[in-house]
């Protein structure tokens, strides 16, 4: 069993990159529990929305900016941020996800993160409310 932080990060990064997102899931929850951090939290929930536990990862989410809300080495916070803006656009709580966006904008002004989201963030067609298969393209792993 890997043990080294670099290790177990590592695997956890290419199990995701491989699409293997249970295995992921599971190095995830280890890290979590060994380091609690907020990438590793912010990092988790973003698995969890892959797989589409939706309240998990939102939970988690909410909970790595709340506690870490100062991190500065997390790399996930932008990416994090976005991934958060497209489930609470999807659940139709548009101001929220605007604000996600936002702050994603604001701690990287130099990547595109929030910027087509926050462009097109606003009421959706009745017919799309809750519809999580069309969320963002930004929630798929490297994709």
């Amino acid at each position: 069993m890997k043990t080294s932080r670099r290790d177990l990060w590592g695997d956890a990064d290419d199990l995701e990159r491989a699409g293997r997102l249970a295995e992921a899931e599971e190095r995830w929850r280890e890290i979590v529990r060994v380091e609690p951090s907020g990438e590793s939290l912010a990092r988790l929930g973003r698995v969890y929305l892959w797989c589409g536990a939706v309240e998990d990862g939102e939970r988690l989410l909410r909970e790595a900016m709340a506690r870490f809300p100062d991190d500065s080495s997390l790399d996930e916070w932008a990416p994090a941020l976005v991934c958060l803006g497209a489930v609470l656009d999807t659940l139709e709580d548009p101001q929220s996800a605007r604000r996600c966006y936002e702050r994603a904008i604001v701690l990287e002004p130099e990547e595109p993160h929030g910027r087509p989201q926050v462009r097109r963030s606003g009421p959706r067609s009745p017919e799309s409310a809750g519809d999580l298969a069309s969320l963002s393209p930004l929630l798929l792993p490297f994709g």
